[in-house]
């Protein structure tokens, strides 16, 4: 009994043709992890490269066969629970500000503005075209505790992968007590399938089981110093171009430097006759050449 109230993920279980009823999978009826190898993932080149380093960190979680472990958030405790996954990878790319828990995640993203809403059922609805590898995806009611919001999982979108049928399949990453991949079920740290119960969706939905709630970049993710090579993409947009700037022209002069200056109020006007040179002294009378010239008495 206390499994089914900790039960991270229930699975669908078809009543009658129309009921879903989600029942906890553990036990022999499990299989162990799926895996992939990165490469697998036809997205994933696409994608800045925090968010490569994310899903192949993301996957290489799934080959060392983690199972699923209510309140851890370690590896080395030999599994964890849906929120402790998220937690830890998100922390190991560089997201010290990630939340314990799958409701305070939630409100996490919420708060940045950066949750977009699904109320549809239907696989191919236009809600779901923002999605993109690596965004955070939530469900409501997949077990039973009292927290506000009342968000009670998360886990990772991987992407899209071609199905058994041939078709397109989206995936996700996280941890489970119980989903399916590729037809088999599977438990633990884990890569599932993400799909939605249909259009229309079954009775029970509606009246509110598990419920897919919507999705959200991770905060900060696309800002996080890239490992190794990798850059983030800050770093690789080419830098702006210098615009140079022609010389502003010098400006006009002003009325008060081209009007001469007035003279001063005392100061005599200077004439042109003032302005020539001296004329030379007149020579001096015969009668005064004679006397400077004759002795004294």
């Amino acid at each position: 009994m206390n499994s089914l109230r900790r039960a991270s993920c229930w699975v669908p279980v078809v009543c009658g043709g129309l009921a879903v009823l989600f029942v906890p999978l553990t036990g022999a009826a499990a299989e162990k992890q799926a895996t992939l190898d990165a490469a697998q993932l036809p997205e994933l080149t696409s994608q800045p490269p925090p968010v490569q380093n994310l899903l192949a960190d993301a996957l290489a979680l799934t080959a060392q066969g983690l199972s699923y472990k209510y309140g851890s958030d370690d590896p080395a405790n030999g599994g964890m629970d849906c929120s402790g996954t998220i937690e830890y990878l998100l922390k190991k790319e560089g997201i010290a500000a990630v939340p314990r828990t799958a409701s305070d995640i939630y409100a996490w993203v919420r708060r940045q503005e950066l949750f977009q809403a699904v109320v549809s059922t239907n696989p191919a609805s236009f809600e779901l075209d923002g999605l993109k590898p690596g965004d955070l995806l939530f469900w409501t009611g997949t077990y039973n505790i009292d927290r506000d919001p009342p968000v009670t999982h998360v886990m990772i979108y991987l992407g899209k992968v071609t199905g058994k049928d041939g078709k397109p399949q989206r995936i996700m990453f996280g941890a489970s007590e119980g989903r399916y991949y590729a037809g088999a079920p599977r438990y633990g740290v884990s890569v599932f399938d993400f799909d939605l119960p249909g259009s229309p969706p079954p009775a029970s939905y509606v009246k509110g089981t598990a419920r897919f709630i919507g999705y959200s970049p991770v905060p900060g993710l696309r800002q996080v110093k890239a490992k190794g090579k990798a850059k983030n993409e800050t770093e690789m947009a080419p830098p702006a171009p210098t615009l140079m700037l022609a010389p502003l022209p010098a400006p006009a002069p002003t009325e008060a430097e081209t009007t001469p200056p007035a003279p001063a109020p005392d100061a005599p006007e200077v004439s042109a006759t003032s302005k020539a040179a001296p004329s030379a002294a007149p020579a001096p009378s015969a009668d005064a050449a004679q006397g400077s010239a004759a002795p004294m008495p």
